[in-house]
């Protein structure tokens, strides 16, 4: 399942989940088949949202800018060089 930095997932005030697209500013109540989001965004107690990542448990206030359009935020991998 690939992961896209684009997508957060958030609570209505009455507790559905629902999940944010920062690129494009759409909204959906389920993600696109294959993809997961990376961003968590939650209430604090003083009402204020925060996020915390699924895959470091890293917790930001502010989330941190999307990578170009192009890239996915994963990193590239080198491609096997034929044996002559």
């Amino acid at each position: 399942m690939a992961v896209d930095e684009a997508w957060v997932e958030l609570k209505t005030e009455d507790g559905r989940t629902y999940f944010w697209n920062r690129r494009e500013n759409t909204r959906a109540w389920q993600l696109p088949e294959g993809t997961r989001e990376r961003w968590v965004g939650q209430k604090s107690t003083d009402r204020r949202t925060y996020y915390w990542s699924r895959g470091t448990k890293e917790t930001v206030w502010v989330l941190p800018p999307l990578a170009s359009s192009g890239d996915t935020g994963e990193t590239d991998k080198a491609t096997p060089q034929q044996a002559s």
